[in-house]
């Protein structure tokens, strides 16, 4: 009985992939088949595989919502790291960077066979996630003080005494430990 569904299948997907071009008609005949095929599949491992081609042929056909559910179903049969780590890679495509950067996570954790594909979902997920905070909320300086304009600073005073070509004073004052103000002073000659 399996033989007979591994034939149909190939079968069909040669027919539909290489004799003409992909229309929405054939990805839902696709999935048609593979529903019957998953209600019929014996394994909870071979329900998960079909499904995860459900969501495949969901994506080819841009149908976002029915793809997600596809893994999400196939994640509920057979919580694998392949089924993981696809699951995190359809979320990165679709702009689910959050979403992606815990799915790959998660692949790390659970199944360390498939951490050098989940990390560098991690990583590119992590990029655009912060790229996109950082539109949505650009970093801001909040002045809440006046300026005071008679304030000199001590580059006021380099440039001044640069112009001039004079010799500078610099002291800093430093408290003790013994509570007593102690001085250091530096000259800087000017050529």
């Amino acid at each position: 009985m399996q033989k007979i569904f591994v034939f149909l299948w190939l079968y069909l997907a040669v027919f539909i992939f290489f004799i003409r071009p992909a229309v929405a008609e054939d990805y839902q005949a696709i999935i048609d088949m593979l529903n019957n095929q998953i209600e019929s599949a014996t394994t909870d491992a071979e329900k998960a595989k079909l499904c995860c081609f459900k969501a495949r042929n969901h994506m080819n056909n841009n149908k976002i919502d029915e793809t997600e559910q596809g893994y999400l179903e196939a994640l509920d049969y057979s919580y694998t790291g392949w089924i993981l780590n696809e699951y995190s890679r359809f979320l990165y495509r679709t702009g689910e960077y959050e979403r992606a950067y815990r799915a790959a996570s998660k692949v790390v954790e659970d199944f360390p066979q498939f951490e050098i594909e989940a990390q560098s979902i991690k990583r590119k997920a992590k990029e655009e996630y912060q790229k996109e905070y950082l539109e949505a909320n650009p970093p801001t300086i909040v002045m809440n003080t006046e300026v005071d304009p008679n304030r000199v600073t001590r580059h006021d005073l380099i440039r001044k005494a640069g112009s001039r070509n004079q010799t500078i004073i610099i002291s800093n004052k430093s408290i003790s430990k013994s509570s007593r103000v102690t001085s250091r002073t530096k000259t800087i000659k000017r050529s």
